[in-house]
C-alpha cells in the first residue's frame, strides 16, 4: 500500500515514515500543501 504523509512538522513525518516502512508500506512525504498535491498527482497514493 502506498501512503502519502503530509505535515509541516518534519520530526513527526520522519517518525511516522520510519515506523510505517518497518510495516512494509511504501511512503511518500510532503511538508506543504503544494508539495502534497504534487506528490498526490504524481504518485497516486492509496491513502493520505
Amino acid at each position: 500500500m502506498k501512503l502519502l504523509i503530509v505535515d509541516h512538522d518534519r520530526y513527526l513525518v520522519e517518525m511516522l515514515t520510519s515506523w510505517l516502512k518497518t510495516l512494509g508500506y511504501d511512503i511518500s512525504r510532503a511538508y506543504t500543501g503544494e508539495r502534497a498535491r504534487s506528490e498526490w498527482e504524481e504518485g497516486q497514493p492509496d491513502m493520505v
